[in-house]
């Protein structure tokens, strides 16, 4: 069973005990003084919430359990999977919108507008920290550009990219609602116009199969999945063997819209690369890896898109780097198709994209090796020390 706090990114209410006290006007005549009322109540404790009707019928019509602990923690427990909430910041209606956000049902208009927007970011993340078997900062961190962060860097071309997406959405949302455009098109109209103005003229210099191929291959993605960034393999190791790096902070991994739009911008968007990509969301991966999926896709695009990125973080493998840089630099799809086999069950990299001998994914890493490394990087990187170690044997351990 996974734990997934929501502990990134913080949802925030409004108080309305630090809204400021409007200015009474003084008058001549005596008024009887008006009973003080309390500007806030006291919040529920997670007893209270837990025990209101509205929450267990909620809760009945979701299969789903929820406990509370001595400490104001909430659990919620619902297909396999475990949420924990802090039951300090939800109230009985906010908890309910919470849940139904998580778990896809269709929320009430009971919040206010902007607690609503901030809320809708934050448990997008979180499903998406769900669907991908993560937990937050244990080794991979989630994060949406547009939702309070807690001193994480986001780079200005995430924070456009998810502006973008947010923009657009809300475009084609007012040309649904005004009948100008049907509901079943809603994600493909979305993705369409996204790749219109991140893509401008490189977009629009592509073929039109090209285009289609293109679009075909954002829609396998949730919309949401479009505009999250991650820092991947945090809380690793200060610094390895020989080498000045780090792990503790991880590796910046942006995200793929963010990706796609440099790949089309230097014109790197080529049929082989959609191809690759198209590959990637569908093709069997090791059991080990195919929670991480969306990771190894974002750090994959990202290594093809920006190699001057490609990090070796606290292990001594700067060969290995160095070849991996010129491998996405020159040969962009078949970056995406070696990583893609050896993430694969077996492992091996096909015969053709190696100029001699077989390439194989070496042991330990399939999960997290506190290298601080990405997890395209993580696969890649000891992979190639092993296939240019000649008769050594290369140890990712050490």
């Amino acid at each position: 069973m996974t734990n997934v706090r929501l502990d990134n990114p913080t949802i925030h209410f409004l108080n309305p005990a630090k809204l400021p006290t409007p200015a009474l006007k003084s008058s001549p005549e005596k008024q009887a003084p008006e009973e003080e009322k309390p500007l806030a109540s006291t919040p529920p404790s997670p007893d209270t919430v837990l025990t209101s009707p509205e929450v267990q019928a909620f809760l009945a019509a979701q299969n789903a359990s929820l406990k509370a602990s001595g400490n104001g923690i909430l659990t919620l427990e619902v297909k396999g999977k475990t949420i924990t909430l802090d039951a300090n910041i939800l109230s009985k209606d906010n908890l309910i919108g919470a849940l139904k956000k998580a778990l896809g049902v269709i929320d009430t208009p009971s919040l206010a507008a902007a607690q609503a927007k901030v809320l809708q970011r934050s448990v997008s993340t979180l499903v998406a920290q769900i669907r991908n078997n993560v937990i937050p900062g244990n080794p991979n961190q989630l994060i949406h550009p547009l939702a309070p962060s807690e001193g994480r860097t986001i780079e200005a071309a995430d924070q456009q990219a998810a502006t973008t997406l947010e923009a657009i959405s809300a475009e084609v949302d007012a040309a649904i609602a005004a009948g100008n455009l049907p509901a079943a098109e809603r994600k493909a109209q979305i993705v369409a116009r996204v790749l219109d103005r991140v893509g401008g003229e490189n977009y629009h210099k592509l073929p039109p199969e090209q285009q289609k191929a293109l679009q075909e291959a954002l829609m396998g993605f949730d919309l949401s999945e479009l505009a999250l960034i991650e820092y991947q393999g945090i809380e690793g190791k200060n610094k390895g063997v020989g080498v000045t790096g780090t792990g503790t902070g991880g590796h910046y991994t942006p995200s793929l819209l963010s990706s796609v739009t440099q790949l089309l911008n230097t014109g790197r968007m080529t049929p082989e690369v959609v191809a690759g990509i198209k590959a990637m969301q569908s093709a069997p991966l090791h059991a080990d890896l195919e929670g991480q999926r969306m990771a190894l896709i974002r750090s994959g695009l990202q290594d093809i898109a920006a190699p001057h990125t490609i990090a070796q973080h606290s292990k001594g493998t700067c060969a290995a780097g160095t070849a991996q840089i010129l491998y996405a630099t020159r040969e962009p799809a078949k970056y995406l198709q070696m990583l893609t086999d050896l993430a694969s069950p077996e492992g091996q990299v096909r015969k053709g994209l190696l100029s001699g001998g077989t390439m194989q994914r070496e042991k330990d890493t399939l999960k997290d090796d506190q290298s601080g490394r990405s997890v395209a990087t993580r696969l890649v990187q000891p992979a190639f020390m092993e296939y240019g170690n000649g008769g050594v044997n290369y140890d990712n351990a050490k």
